[in-house]
């Protein structure tokens, strides 16, 4: 009963069906030829050997394929799977496998697609595809050996990316490119090409990679990329601080493993950001030097204690010396009307607060204004003197050449060779004031 069932199914659909049991190939050949490329693509397999088992045209049945071939003289051909080869639409499951093929006879497709020629290079394609009623779902892992691209072409449908520099990024120091690519689309769409699809696969993956190589590159190597586009500075300072001599171990990593690659540090600086912290740091260094401190050149002065009398004078004095004693004495009769406004503000009605007469005596024998706490008063002197303090013509040019000096040495000593890491000419960068500025690198091919 349940064979009658199946004969009277199979009726129903295809009511002379067509059956073979067993086809072996012996020796075979086939001959491949895609016309609908200038120039045209060709490929030959050949002892292609196996068995399909299971042929017939009843569309709910499913042939089992066995296959294996030579690919031109040292390449392999493998074909594993279930389709129905009258409705490949259908029902499909196959394992197609090519290892060790000349990748120079598919420079038609890498023409087309890359804008290339292929100079020399193998190819080896493990190819996972499922078709169900039309979709198809495909897994495609894609591994290139010395992949080397030879002439430029000028194509319409190629891609308009920095080929060179995506091939560098992929590619090992053995010279693999090891890459995963899934793809999908609907057979029963007129417009569906399976090369298209394919190629808008592989261009969507390099796209992301030289959009962000950094992040492409430590996610392929296992490092934390996201971060590694820029080394941080602080406002006037060129000194590697230790996270950003994490990042630098992180960077040679890279290089080591991408021996195509070029890294480029630029000499940058804020004129915002670098010039406020410059001037700032050369008053502190001058107010500390009048008090009495050493400073070195090269060293960082410290904050100034406003509490002091010695630096309270050594900012009267300098403020008078720059910007005059009638800029001093306006400064002083701003703070005391504030103090007047602020007692007011406070207490309606209230008496301003008064000095103990010695105190009084002693800030007018200073040249201070009449005011409890004078500390938003030197404040503001300060504030003044920053705006007023010069600065050489060549301090910021100076500031990004000596940023840049320092990420060159750092690669130096974590072992990366000079020859792959460059410095650009100073210039300017936007960055906010009181953070980091950041010198953002590159990367490119030698």
């Amino acid at each position: 009963a349940p064979a009658a069932a199946r004969v009277t199914s199979q009726a129903q659909t295809d009511p002379f069906p067509v059956r073979i049991q067993r086809v072996r190939l012996k020796n075979a050949k086939v001959d491949f030829a895609d016309l609908s490329l200038r120039p045209q693509f060709g490929a030959k397999v050949y002892e292609l050997n196996g068995v399909v088992s299971g042929l017939s045209s009843n569309r709910q049945s499913r042939s089992q394929i066995e296959l294996d071939g030579r690919v031109d003289e040292f390449g392999l051909a493998r074909v594993r799977g279930e389709l129905n080869p009258f409705a490949p639409k259908d029902n499909t499951d196959v394992n197609v496998v090519f290892k060790n093929v000349d990748i120079v006879s598919a420079s038609p497709y890498t023409i087309k697609f890359a804008g290339y020629k292929v100079a020399q290079g193998k190819i080896s394609l493990d190819l996972q595809y499922k078709i169900r009623n039309g979709q198809m779902e495909g897994a495609n892992q894609i591994v290139l050996d010395k992949l080397t691209l030879g002439e430029k072409i000028d194509s319409p449908d190629a891609l308009n990316l920095p080929l060179e520099l995506a091939i560098a990024l992929l590619k090992d120091n053995d010279g693999r490119i090891d890459l995963g690519l899934p793809v999908s689309g609907d057979m029963s769409d007129p417009q569906f090409s399976y090369g298209a699809v394919v190629w808008k696969a592989i261009g969507n993956v390099l796209t992301k990679i030289v959009s962000a190589p950094f992040r492409a590159l430590g996610n392929l190597l296992g490092l934390g990329g996201e971060q590694m586009e820029a080394i941080a500075f602080d406002p006037a300072s060129s000194v590697l601080l230790p996270p950003e001599q994490e990042k630098v171990q992180q960077l040679a990593q890279m290089l080591g493993k991408r021996a195509q690659l070029q890294l480029t540090v630029p000499s940058a600086y804020s004129v915002v950001a670098d010039s406020v912290a410059l001037k700032d740091r050369a008053l502190r260094s001058e107010v500390a030097r009048r008090t009495g401190a050493v400073v070195a050149a090269d060293e960082a002065p410290g904050p100034l204690n406003l509490a002091d009398p010695s630096v309270q004078k050594s900012v009267r004095d300098l403020y008078v010396e720059r910007l005059g004693a009638a800029a001093l004495d306006q400064q002083k009769q701003q703070a005391e009307a504030a103090e007047v406004a602020n007692v007011a503000t406070a207490t309606p009605g209230a008496a301003p607060a008064k000095l103990p007469i010695g105190q009084s005596v002693l800030k007018r024998l200073q040249g201070e204004p009449k005011v409890v706490d004078a500390t938003a008063y030197y404040r503001n002197l300060l504030s003044g003197l920053q705006q007023s303090q010069p600065l050489a013509a060549d301090a910021l040019p100076q500031l990004g050449a000596q940023r840049s000096a320092a990420v060159l040495a750092a690669m130096a000593r974590a072992g990366v060779a000079s020859g792959r890491v460059l410095s650009t000419p100073p210039e300017g960068v936007e960055s906010p004031l009181d953070k980091p500025v950041m010198l953002k690198l590159g990367l490119g091919v030698k």
